[in-house]
C-alpha cells in the first residue's frame, strides 16, 4: 500500500531535467579592463547547467511545438480557489510551471517580497500549489532566452501567444539566495480574449499548501540534496 501511494505521488509531480550531483557555485567576478566575467551561475554558458538547458530545448523546441492533452501544469499562487487566475501584481500574463519545482519555490520568493513590503500589513499568508492538466492541445512559441522574464526578452510574443522558456528558479528573493538557484521551465498565457477562460483550457487536479518555512530551512540545498515535494501538503478545495 505504501509503495502504491508513493508511486502516485511521484507521478503527480513532474521534475525538471536534473543531475544527481550538486552544482559547484563560485562567485561571479568581472574584469573592468577586459570586460570579461568568470564564475558559475544558472546559464547556458555554465559547464554544469549547459547540458540541462539542452534537455529543455530538446523537450520543447520541436517541430510541433504543441503540448498534448493531459499535460500537467503547476501554479504557485496566493489564490486558494484553483480557477481564480487573478494577478496580485496586475501582470498581463498567467504563469504556470511545466515542473512542480519552479512553481513551489515561487512561494518563498513571493513570501520574501511580502515580508519586505512595508505597505503590506498582513504578512502571514497561505501559499498554494495548484495542479492542472490540459484539456486541449496547446500550440506555443518556444523562447530559448533565459535571463529575466518572458516580458523582458520577447514581450511581443508573450502578449499574443502561449510561450515556453527555460527559467531560473530562485530560492527566495535576495542576492544571497540566488547562488542556490536551479533551472525550471515556465509556460505563460496572455490575458487576452482568446485565453480569457482558462477553464476551457485546463482542468484542476489537486491542490497543495506550500510550507514556506520548510523552503526557508532548505534554501541552500539543491534538488539532489532536498526534494521540495516535502514542503507540500495536499488539501481539498
Amino acid at each position: 500500500m505504501l509503495y502504491i501511494k508513493l508511486f502516485v505521488i511521484v507521478n503527480m509531480f513532474v521534475y525538471p531535467p536534473r543531475k544527481n550531483n550538486k552544482p559547484v557555485y563560485t562567485e561571479i567576478t568581472c574584469n573592468a579592463v577586459t570586460e570579461k566575467c568568470s564564475g558559475s551561475e544558472v546559464s547556458r554558458n555554465d559547464t554544469y547547467w549547459s547540458g540541462l538547458y539542452k534537455k529543455v530545448d530538446k523537450m520543447y523546441d520541436n517541430e510541433t511545438k504543441t503540448l498534448p492533452v493531459g499535460t500537467l501544469l503547476y501554479r504557485g499562487t496566493l489564490q486558494e480557489r484553483p480557477y481564480n487566475f487573478k494577478s496580485n501584481t496586475g501582470s498581463p500574463l498567467i504563469y504556470f510551471g511545466l515542473d512542480f519545482v519552479i512553481s513551489t519555490w515561487i512561494s518563498l520568493e513571493t513570501h520574501d517580497h511580502i515580508q519586505k513590503n512595508n505597505r503590506i500589513k498582513i504578512k502571514n499568508r497561505t501559499y498554494y500549489l495548484h495542479v492542472y492538466k490540459t484539456k486541449k492541445p496547446i500550440k506555443y512559441r518556444y523562447i530559448p532566452d533565459d535571463k529575466g522574464t518572458i516580458m523582458d526578452f520577447d514581450k511581443t510574443s508573450a502578449l499574443k501567444y502561449p510561450c515556453i522558456h527555460p527559467q531560473e528558479i530562485l530560492h527566495g528573493d535576495n542576492d544571497f539566495n540566488s547562488r542556490y538557484s536551479e533551472l525550471g521551465t515556465e509556460l505563460s498565457f496572455p490575458r487576452n480574449d482568446k485565453y480569457s477562460s482558462m477553464r476551457d483550457i485546463v482542468e484542476h487536479v489537486d491542490t497543495y499548501v506550500v510550507d514556506v518555512h520548510k523552503l526557508q530551512t532548505h534554501f541552500k540545498k539543491h534538488i539532489s540534496e532536498w526534494d521540495p515535494v516535502h514542503a507540500l501538503k495536499k488539501i481539498k478545495v
